[in-house]
């Protein structure tokens, strides 16, 4: 989770929330210089107060507060949260060149009213550009094939290889 409590009203009111008024006046976090300092102590203050409840009650008792508070959340928790889907940060697309659709994490801000999109294009497949992009940066076709033939790098079926090879060596 991600809290932000750096002005006086806000420190006030988080100590308030956690009922710790004493932490108002004390010396050890009651500036945000001071709660730099002693961070390992805020942590355990903070740790003290929540630990019984999920992020979610957590975010929504701050932000109910008046506070700024949100879950940092990894992807899966991303594409699952209907919050999330709601305000449209997962975008969808077509992966080349089967067309299957796929899921990615777009900026959860938007600028006036630009509405943010791929292109129109197709993500390219794993590997689809390996050999260009190794052969743009000069290495020679001898080099790429070892690369590509020891999995240090990916390599999709149309750039003339049996199949697509991934990372750890094995082949799709």
């Amino acid at each position: 989770m991600v809290l932000s409590a750096y002005t006086p009203p806000h420190w006030a009111r988080l100590c308030e929330l956690i009922g710790r008024h004493d932490l108002v006046t004390d010396e050890r976090l009651a500036t945000v210089e001071a709660r730099v300092a002693h961070r390992s102590l805020l942590h355990e203050v903070l740790d003290d107060a929540f630990s019984a409840m999920t992020t979610d009650e957590c975010v929504e008792r701050l932000t109910g507060n008046g506070l700024v508070a949100g879950a940092v959340r990894d992807y899966d928790g991303m594409v699952g949260d209907e919050v999330v889907e709601r305000l449209g940060v997962v975008g969808r697309f077509d992966r080349a060149p089967t067309g299957t659709p796929g899921r990615y994490i777009r900026l959860p801000y938007r600028m006036s009213t630009l509405e943010p999109t791929l292109g129109g294009v197709p993500a390219p497949a794993v590997g689809e550009h390996t050999r260009s992009l190794l052969t743009e940066l000069g290495y020679e076709p001898a080099d790429i094939v070892t690369l590509v033939d020891e999995g240090v790098v990916a390599d999709h079926p149309t750039a003339g290889t049996a199949g697509t090879r991934i990372a750890n060596g094995g082949v799709v």
